[in-house]
């Protein structure tokens, strides 16, 4: 639509009132405002957009504001994030220089097929 590649999505009808149809939408991968421009090329209009989950997470109803409270991260939460996360730049890091490696054998290799060739 418009060249854009949309993912996948499955619709169903939640219920009908007088000039309002609720749908459910589930969608795989998303883009901004993607429920909005699939409904106006078919010449429906989006009065609300509701997220009722993400990924595996079912979001729920809060009813008060006081309701909420923040939750402190103890001492031992933090070093096991910051294990995690610096394990994870590691892993990245080792990446990107055997991807830079591979490049560099390629090079190489090139260079000694055109060695080969030229006389």
């Amino acid at each position: 639509m418009n060249d854009r590649q949309f993912g996948l999505y499955s619709v169903d009808v939640e219920s009908r009132q007088n000039t309002n149809t609720w749908r459910h939408f589930k969608l795989f991968e998303g883009k901004n405002n993607e429920i909005r421009r699939v409904m106006r090329k078919f010449s429906l209009r989006v009065n609300r957009l509701q997220r009722v989950k993400y990924g595996p997470y079912t979001i729920g109803q809060v009813q008060e504001p006081g309701m909420l409270r923040e939750v402190p991260i103890v001492p031992q939460i933090k070093h096991i994030m910051m294990q995690y996360y610096r394990d994870r730049a590691r892993r990245a890091s080792a990446l990107i220089e055997d991807v830079k490696n591979q490049k560099t054998v390629k090079e190489v290799k090139e260079a000694f097929k055109k060695g080969i060739e030229e006389p």
